[in-house]
């Protein structure tokens, strides 16, 4: 076993969680530093370099009289990997999750703010976030990758989602950030050890987006026919129900051209017999 196969994301990961490591220490430290801080609390015995430029230690071997074999590595770090194979300082081989699962898992995660007493999350947030996992991600290679994936493969893959499924940029927008929440999700519960969507070009991925036209006037503004069958449809509705506030407020938004904001803000004292008082701020 190489040093490569052993300070892979993974094994790191299963060490920070078992307190062994911290991810300062992993920051500033030499590989070799690294496997000896891991080899500390276990490994009893001195790690010496022979006259032959081998580097030589004891293990425990029940099997020999004095208890101890002696074992010897072409290089240091030759000798770590085996020692920490030896004490079986690595992670079960469990399947790594997907970003798929993740994302489903991080969906689930979300539904229980639905259930929240202050500022609770609308369910109609949660089925965005299935509908799109469903319209851009579902059997892909991106859903079906590793949960480790690094950013370059990452960034390869969206680029790849993006033009296939001619993208606008609002709605790349909401998938990007449904995966930076997904992603961060995932370093809390130790599926990665840093969040690779940090290091990834946004912008770059968003200049292979579809453009949007800008609209007509004609498609963002109503025209004086369809408001005028608009306020008399506003006007029956009230004849039938004259208690329903709504309609109200639809009025004075479109009588005054006051916006949503301004009119739940407004208090009796703003209101007199010819004007209605509105603060900017």
């Amino acid at each position: 076993m190489t040093n490569s196969d052993i300070l892979t994301k993974k094994n790191i990961e299963y060490w920070v969680k078992r307190g062994i490591l911290d991810y300062d220490e992993i920051a500033l430290s030499e590989s070799e530093v690294l496997m000896s801080r891991i080899l500390d609390n276990v490994h009893m015995h001195k790690i010496t370099r022979a006259s032959d430029g081998r580097w030589v230690t004891s293990i425990p071997d029940p099997t020999k009289p004095t208890g101890l074999r002696q074992v010897r590595k072409k290089s240091r770090s030759e000798m770590y990997a085996f020692l920490i194979d030896f004490y079986g300082l690595l992670p079960e081989r469990a399947p790594e999750k997907t970003i798929g699962e993740v994302f489903r898992e991080w969906i689930e995660y979300k539904r229980e703010f639905t259930k929240a007493t202050y500022k609770p999350l609308s369910p109609s947030t949660i089925r965005r976030y299935e509908l799109d996992h469903k319209k851009y991600l579902e059997n892909t290679d991106l859903d079906a990758a590793p949960i480790g994936l690094d950013d370059l493969t990452f960034e390869q893959q969206l680029i790849k989602i993006v033009s296939a499924s001619k993208m606008d940029p609002r709605a790349f927008g909401n998938l990007f950030g449904y995966l930076s929440q997904m992603f961060k999700y995932a370093v809390r519960k130790r599926y990665i050890v840093s969040n690779p969507i940090m290091f990834v070009d946004k912008n770059r991925i968003m200049s292979f987006c579809c453009a949007v036209p800008p609209k007509k006037d004609s498609d963002r503004v109503i025209s004086k026919e369809n408001l005028h069958k608009f306020l008399s449809a506003v006007q029956e509705h009230l004849e039938k129900y004259p208690d329903y506030m709504p309609d109200y407020a639809i009025l004075l938004a479109t009588l005054t051209g006051m916006r949503i904001g301004e009119i739940v803000a407004l208090k009796w004292e703003c209101v007199d017999r010819d004007f209605i008082h509105t603060l900017v701020f």
